[in-house]
């Protein structure tokens, strides 16, 4: 058969080509690929919110794990030391006063549990504070307690307001050790183990802060030492305020010089030694478990412990409180006197000198070498007429004062020794009516 001369060519439509699979991934060794014993299994459904909470629950834990075995490992390291862990947990609560004084000391240290120092530093400024002198007639630096002594007649007016403010205080310690067990044996009967856990380490602790409460765990040297010879010459320290003020601390110079002298040393003994460690490994324990158990414990659980903690707080508010009142009343180191609302400093100088009682009295204040004074005449005239003054308020007379005032100092300084003796003698005025 012949070939046909010519090809009728039809045009065919072009069909999609389906894309092609992409090739299997390889297998990751760490993910999971849902086979169990070579059996296809139901896939392993994940949960990454899940998954990311309880690894930032995981990241708190291991913080507060690392932050408290780094302070265990302080505590034990320092134990090669001489100064033991429980004077360094002291660090925070002491400190240094800055003075200038005629001791030979340059700062006296303070303890700022001590309510009653703490008071007269923090005393209310007048209108002009940087002229406000305060004076403390230092009797003893352990403290004068009025409810031992009965022949203190603060004693019979304030006796029984401290009794009542300790037994508040007992009320609290009772409450907040009630709520702990309540707390305790709720956990217990609904079988909460994470919550059970919290408050058996919480009272724990709350048993070995009772310990050593009631405990003496320290002592100063001022006690234990007596290294300081008796000496009945009265010196003086005084204090800046940064707030405006100086504060002027008057006593004997053996009770001031025991004050720049005090440390504090921790009372070695197999009793003490274990309350502190009792006191810091379950405080360590609570501290963990308040993250742990907290996120695992069940809710109303949580809100439990959550009110736990909200009314211990307020009781702490509260016995902080009622332990400065009780040491205000029941302890007190000396008396004091505030000179303030004076115009110009040489006014509050003249009236701590004058206008003053004998305890409170700076006359005999070298001024001039603690550099109360500029180095001038004028102010060391000033310092010998107090002096003159305070033995006998009538010794001399305006127009003697201003005479001594005026020896050697230049002509245009005369009307300074003209105001000076004016507040002298308005100061011996106010002396004499009182």
């Amino acid at each position: 058969m012949a070939a046909p001369l010519f090809v009728l060519e039809v045009p065919v439509e072009e069909l999609p080509v389906p894309p092609l699979d992409p090739p299997p991934a390889s297998p990751d060794p760490l993910e999971p690929t849902g086979l169990v014993g070579g059996t296809p299994s139901v896939p392993v459904a994940a949960e990454p919110e899940r998954v990311l909470e309880e690894a930032e629950d995981l990241v708190e834990v291991l913080i507060v794990l690392m932050v408290l075995e780094f302070d265990i490992i302080e505590d034990c390291a320092y134990e090669s030391r001489s100064i033991h862990p429980a004077v360094e947990m002291l660090k925070a609560d002491i400190g240094a006063l800055e003075v200038r004084s005629n001791i030979g000391f340059s700062s006296l240290p303070r303890s700022y549990s001590n309510t009653w120092l703490s008071d007269q530093l923090a005393f209310r400024p007048s209108s002009v504070p940087t002229n406000d002198i305060l004076v403390v007639h230092l009797r003893t630096i352990q403290g004068h307690r009025v409810l031992a002594d009965p022949s203190d007649p603060a004693r019979g007016t304030e006796y029984l307001n401290p009794r009542l403010q300790g037994l508040a205080l007992d009320l609290i310690g009772l409450t907040t050790a009630l709520l702990l067990v309540v707390g305790l044996v709720f956990s217990v009967l609904l079988g909460d183990l994470w919550s059970t856990v919290l408050f058996v380490t919480y009272f724990f602790h709350a048993l070995a802060s009772l310990a050593v409460s009631v405990t003496s765990m320290m002592s100063t040297t001022d006690v234990y030492g007596g290294r300081v010879r008796e000496d009945a010459t009265l010196r003086y320290a005084i204090h800046q305020r940064v707030a405006g003020g100086k504060v002027v601390f008057k006593g004997r110079q053996d009770t001031l010089e025991t004050w720049a002298r005090m440390s504090w040393a921790f009372r070695r003994s197999p009793v003490r030694d274990t309350l502190h460690w009792s006191w810091t490994l379950t405080g360590t324990l609570s501290a963990a478990a308040s993250v742990v158990c907290m996120v695992n414990m069940a809710g109303y659980l949580q809100l439990a412990y959550l009110g736990t903690l909200l009314l211990s707080s307020l009781g702490e508010i509260f016995a902080t409180q009622l332990v400065r009142s009780v040491q205000r009343t029941s302890v007190h180191y000396g008396e004091v006197c505030l000179q303030g609302d004076n115009q110009y400093w040489s006014r509050a100088v003249i009236r701590s000198a004058l206008d003053t009682d004998d305890r409170f009295s700076l006359a005999d204040l070298p001024w001039m070498e603690f550099g109360m004074f500029p180095e001038q005449r004028l102010w060391r005239n000033l310092c010998d007429v107090l002096q003159v003054s305070k033995t006998d308020l009538n010794a001399l007379t305006h127009e003697a004062i201003v005479a001594r005032l005026s020896d050697g100092v230049a002509n245009e300084k005369v009307y300074l020794s003209q105001r000076l003796a004016s507040e002298i003698a308005e100061a011996r005025t106010v002396a004499m009516k009182s």
